[in-house]
């Protein structure tokens, strides 16, 4: 009885580790599109499937003590070593089926969530640098521009008519 609430369990969790990786999709091309309020909606959505994770392992860990406990001895430390105390051939098949499809997605959502976590990096990056472009762009300079009747402004007056090269003054 134990062992079929953990596969219950775990299949459950498996199911929202699927509901997690479509969120860390979604986040990743609302990531791209630079769309801040699809991020957070994403983001409050990650967070509530969280809370769930939270208190599906508080379950997981009661059942996990509980088919434990029908065993005397020194506990399993192994998701192996606690499926061969099962009885039941097809719970044990079933507990080792999701037990590798919940280690394969691990693993996949680890991938994700980095990438992720890279993309948004080098997208704080790009608005940073954007940011600075604008504000130097609105700060006044002192360095010469081109005005509306195309002449330079803002330049240092040179004599009428003379020129410098290599340092030496020359008349024209």
């Amino acid at each position: 009885m134990h062992f079929r609430r953990l596969l219950q369990l775990l299949k459950t969790e498996l199911g929202k580790q699927q509901k997690l990786a479509e969120l860390l999709e979604s986040e990743r091309e609302a990531v791209v599109k630079m769309d801040a309020a699809e991020i957070q909606e994403i983001n409050n959505r990650k967070e509530k499937l969280l809370a769930e994770f939270n208190e599906l392992e508080q379950s997981r860990n009661a059942a996990l003590a509980s088919a434990m406990s029908s065993r005397s001895g020194e506990p399993p430390v192994t998701f192996d070593a606690l499926v061969n105390l099962c009885g039941d051939f097809d719970v044990k098949r079933d507990l080792r089926k999701v037990g590798r499809q919940i280690k394969e997605l691990s693993k996949e959502l680890k991938l994700k969530n980095d990438e992720n976590a890279e993309i948004l990096r080098h997208s704080a990056s790009v608005v940073a640098s954007t940011i600075s472009i604008i504000r130097s762009a609105t700060t006044p300079s002192s360095l010469p521009t081109y005005g509306s009747r195309g002449k330079l402004s803002g330049a240092p007056e040179r004599g009428a008519g003379k020129s410098s090269y290599g340092g030496l003054r020359r008349e024209i």
